[in-house]
């Protein structure tokens, strides 16, 4: 995975108005409104196939920027999952504010309220599906 930050990261952005769940951004003369990114259930056999795991050793993890409670938050990834039907999944640690403490959190990517912070040194580990076992 490439370290790259987005050029205009944390360039022309402010608050919406309406609430600290949307951030108005301003780039080239266009307003985007970004809202807080959208959460992703746990996978289920009924979902299909189980989705391929990456994983990365602590303290060299890639991190994401995740857009949450009117502030963008670093977010470093546990896993990605690669779904068979071509989602990615990505799996954060999350400090959602010093009352609240750190939270576990699954997210679809791409999503705008979504950056990503920067990569890391070394290559993911993957792990293949459980195969499930048949009583016998």
């Amino acid at each position: 995975m490439v370290a790259e930050t987005p050029e205009h990261f944390g360039q022309g952005l402010s608050t919406a108005a309406a609430g600290l769940s949307v951030l108005t951004r301003i780039m080239d003369g266009v307003s985007e409104q970004i809202e807080e990114p959208e959460q992703v259930p746990p996978w289920r056999p009924e979902n299909g196939p189980q989705p391929r795991v990456w994983c990365w050793p602590p303290g060299d993890q890639p991190a994401l920027y995740v857009y949450d409670g009117g502030k963008w938050r670093y977010a470093p990834v546990m896993a990605r999952l690669d779904h068979a039907d071509g989602r990615t999944e990505y799996q954060v640690t999350l400090q959602t504010s010093r009352d609240r403490g750190t939270v576990h959190r699954a997210y679809g990517w791409p999503q705008p309220g979504l950056r990503q912070a920067h990569g890391s040194t070394c290559e993911p580990t993957d792990r293949e599906p459980v195969p499930t076992t048949t009583p016998g």
